[in-house]
C-alpha cells in the first residue's frame, strides 16, 4: 500500500492506495468542484452561466493533467477509478490544492487538517505565513461563496499557532494570562500616533472619495474593517506616506507589520484605472527605501 500515485507504464493490478483523510488529494477536490458546479450542493459558486462553469472545470482539469504529465503520473487510471493523487507540500501546485481542500473541508475539521499539514510540511516557506497570506488570499478570491466563519476558523488557527511559537522564557507562568494578553481579535492592527489620525483622514479623503470616511478613520485607528479600501491612485503614494510616518516615529509597528496591514486593508488603481491588491515584495521595497519616491508622489500632511 502506498500514498504515491501510479506512474505511467506501471501495472495497476497490484496498486493499492493508502491515504490519510487530511492528505491534499486533487482528485477529490476536482470532483467536489464538479458537484458544486453541476448538482445540488450547500456550497455555491459565483459563476452562473453553464458555458463558464464548463470552462472553469476544464481549466482545473487541464492543470491536473499538466501536473500528472510533469510527474509521469497515470492521470486516466486515477480519474477513472477516483483514486487519490496526493500533492506533496514541496511542490508548487501544493498551495492551490491546499486552498481547495480548505474550501471543501468540513468546517469543524479545519483545525485538524491544518495541524496535520503543518506536521507534514516540508516546503521552504514558513507554514503559518503561507496560510495567513497566500492561502488565505486564494480562498478569498475563489469563485466559491463561503461562509465568513470559514475564514475566521482558518485565521484563528494561525493566531493560536503563533502564540504557541512564543519562546518559553518570554511567557508568563500562567498560560491563560498569556492568551488574554495576546488577544489578537482585540489587538490593534496598526499603531499610528493618535495625534496625526485626523490629519491623515483629511489628507487621504481625496484618494478614498468612494469610501465611507468612518471606515478609513477606523482602519487608521487599527480597527478591523469588513472589506479592503480602494486607494484611487498608484500604490507608491500610499505606501510612501506610511513609510514617512514610520521614519518620523508616528507608527510604532515594525516594517513587516506595516507591510502586512497595508496588503490586508487596501487596494489601489493602476494607470489604466484597474484595481489591484498591494504586492508585499513591492511594499517592502518602498518601506525599506529600496524604491525611491518622487516629490510628485508624496502625500503631505497639513501642519
Amino acid at each position: 500500500m502506498t500514498n504515491k500515485p501510479l506512474k505511467k507504464g506501471e501495472p495497476p493490478n497490484d496498486y493499492v492506495s493508502k491515504t490519510h483523510e487530511y492528505d491534499i488529494d486533487i482528485v477529490s477536490s476536482y470532483y467536489n468542484i464538479k458537484r458544486v458546479l453541476f448538482s445540488e450542493s450547500k456550497l455555491k459558486i459565483k459563476i452562473i452561466e453553464d458555458d463558464k462553469k464548463k470552462e472553469y472545470l476544464k481549466g482545473i482539469r487541464y492543470a491536473i493533467i499538466s501536473y500528472c504529465n510533469n510527474h509521469e503520473i497515470d492521470f486516466d487510471f486515477h480519474f477513472k477509478h477516483h483514486i487519490p493523487i496526493i500533492i506533496p507540500s514541496d511542490d508548487n501546485y501544493y498551495i492551490n490544492c491546499l486552498a481547495l481542500s480548505l474550501i471543501f473541508c468540513d468546517l469543524f475539521k479545519i483545525n485538524s487538517l491544518l495541524q496535520y499539514q503543518k506536521q507534514k510540511y516540508i516546503g521552504d516557506e514558513n507554514f503559518l505565513d503561507l496560510i495567513e497570506f497566500r492561502i488565505y488570499e486564494l480562498i478569498k478570491k475563489s469563485p466559491f461563496i463561503l461562509e465568513r466563519k470559514r475564514h475566521k476558523y482558518i485565521m484563528k488557527w494561525v493566531e493560536l499557532e503563533r502564540i504557541k511559537e512564543i519562546p518559553q522564557n518570554k511567557k508568563s507562568c500562567d498560560q491563560n494570562t498569556i492568551e488574554e494578553q495576546i488577544n489578537l481579535e482585540n489587538r490593534k492592527e496598526i499603531n499610528i500616533d493618535p495625534n496625526v489620525i485626523e490629519k491623515l483622514v483629511k489628507a487621504l479623503s481625496f484618494y478614498f472619495h468612494d469610501e465611507n470616511p468612518k471606515n478609513l478613520a477606523n482602519c487608521l485607528k487599527g480597527k478591523k474593517i469588513d472589506k479592503k479600501l480602494l486607494f484611487m491612485s498608484n500604490s507608491v503614494k500610499l505606501v510612501g506616506l506610511f513609510s514617512s510616518l514610520k521614519d518620523s516615529n508616528k507608527i510604532r509597528d515594525k516594517q513587516s507589520e506595516i507591510n502586512k496591514w497595508i496588503c490586508q486593508n487596501f487596494l489601489y488603481l493602476d494607470n489604466n484605472k484597474k484595481t489591484h491588491p498591494f504586492n508585499q515584495d513591492y511594499v517592502k521595497k518602498i518601506l525599506t527605501g529600496q524604491q525611491s519616491i518622487s516629490k510628485k508622489s508624496r502625500i503631505k500632511l497639513d501642519d
